[in-house]
């Protein structure tokens, strides 16, 4: 890290006053010195930047449209290279990583039957994007439930519909706007949440890093195994025993962010 403070490294697993302080570094480098960027998706909304190389691994269309927006972002830009890779092993697997294998079989293919002839910057000319999404997705992918439409409607537009509200929240598992399972934990080193997915926190439960239960008082208490089985439940369990998040034996580094080494050595 020390003599690198042209690289920044942006994940979900920063806190808030940390992923702030790297995007106002990155905005002051901006200024005409040269910088890295490496990044999860978290890249793909809400970060201003631009770059000259993209190294981008294989994802949906809609996921790298989102990407490119961060490479020759200005009408002054014009010189660059941009580079998709991915792991032969899973594109034809049902799930490449945390993605649909489908889509990312058909992106690949529609990239690699029209290369040369692509760009990802504007929509609409002949080798806009708009062609890429029309060809990985299908109208099934826009098709709204308009059941679920007006059932929505009904849940929110009534203020003394909460119990309502409440349980919708917990049919969707925790999410009105996106698909994802994510669990808030404080690791001893600081007194700020990080969000992680459930699947890891499964893991971290499994291998004993996850100790206590945070409540909105600031107390803390033993874990409820027993409670924590399905994502579901999970969320259940939060709301009734007004938990805020769930204590971690991990070290957490301002720089990188949530450290889980694979050794198991959690210090």
């Amino acid at each position: 890290r020390n003599g690198h403070n042209h690289a920044i490294l942006l994940h979900s697993r920063l806190n808030d006053n940390d992923r702030r302080r790297k995007i106002d570094r990155l905005n002051q480098l901006r200024s005409g010195r040269k910088y890295v960027v490496i990044a999860t998706q978290v890249i793909e909304a809400g970060v201003d930047m631009t770059s000259d190389v993209l190294i981008s691994e294989l994802a949906p269309a809609n996921s790298l449209v989102q990407r490119f927006g961060r490479f020759l972002r200005y009408k002054d830009e014009v010189d660059g290279c941009a580079y998709i890779w991915y792991d032969a092993s899973l594109i034809n697997s049902k799930n490449y990583k945390v993605y649909d294998g489908n889509l990312c079989h058909k992106t690949k293919e529609y990239l690699e039957k029209n290369r040369g002839n692509i760009n990802l910057h504007v929509p609409n000319d002949a080798g806009g994007y708009s062609h890429l999404i029309n060809y990985v997705y299908s109208i099934e992918n826009f098709v709204v439930n308009r059941r679920l439409k007006e059932e929505f409607l009904l849940t929110f537009t009534n203020p003394d519909n909460i119990a309502s509200v409440v349980s919708k929240f917990l049919d969707l598992e925790g999410s009105f706007v996106r698909d994802a399972e994510l669990i808030p934990v404080m690791p001893a080193s600081i007194n700020e949440s990080i969000p992680i997915s459930y699947r890891l926190f499964l893991r971290l439960l499994d291998k004993g890093i996850v100790t206590s239960v945070i409540l909105n008082d600031g107390s803390e208490k033993e874990i409820n195994k027993s409670k924590l089985k399905s994502f579901k439940n999970a969320l259940k369990y939060m709301i009734r025993e007004n938990v805020i998040a769930f204590r971690i034996n991990c070290y957490y580094d301002e720089e990188l962010g949530l450290i889980i080494p694979e050794d198991g050595n959690y210090e």
